[in-house]
């Protein structure tokens, strides 16, 4: 087992915020340090990778702060990948990350914003987005969403040639939710 990637949750308005831009960036910086050491500390280097939401808008202030953190993430040689449910909307340096139950919450296909990430997808999870309207493990019957095998082709066609995440997070029952995902991706995929 190993790190596939550090997630750096951090407000997107903080990065718009006056106020709160020097303690996210900072936050940031911390995060792309410690996904370059996790990596060394592997024999992986230049493979660190730290998935963060970051603002697309044409802001000045939030301009600065993606303007350090690309260039502190290159020095580092770490990859920075930007959750979305518009791939267009992500620009160079930044890659594409793409979190299934986000976009099928926002009416998406996630096989679909993968292909469009074409290249520069740098990080992918498995979480399904249950009938209920809650994140949890592919494949549940009759509340399942993600078609994985189409996902799962789509991004390896995009590029993808980096482990999937399976997301945990919200799951009514994370361990159970775990053993049955880690089960369904392999018939899905490798059968």
């Amino acid at each position: 087992m190993h790190c596939t990637c550090v997630d750096c949750f951090l407000p997107i308005a903080h990065f718009l915020d006056s106020a709160e831009i020097d303690r996210a960036t900072n936050a940031a910086m911390s995060a792309v340090e410690f996904a370059a050491e996790i990596a060394a500390l592997e024999g992986r280097n230049g493979l660190g990778t730290v998935v963060l939401a970051l603002p697309t808008a044409d802001d000045t202030l939030a301009k600065s702060a993606i303007h350090a953190l690309t260039t502190a993430a290159e020095r580092h040689g770490v990859r920075l990948a930007v959750p979305t449910t518009d791939a267009a909307r992500i620009r160079p340096p930044l890659l594409v990350a793409v979190d299934p139950a986000q976009v099928l919450a926002n009416g998406g296909d996630p096989a679909a914003i993968a292909l469009a990430a074409n290249g520069r997808l740098g990080a992918s999870r498995i979480v399904d987005l249950l009938r209920s309207g809650t994140r949890g493990p592919i494949g549940e019957p009759r509340e399942g969403q993600l078609e994985v095998s189409a996902f799962v082709s789509a991004c390896r066609a995009a590029g993808f040639a980096g482990e999937f995440v399976i997301d945990m997070r919200q799951w009514m029952d994370p361990r159970g939710g775990l053993l049955a995902t880690i089960e369904r991706f392999q018939r899905e995929v490798f059968e």
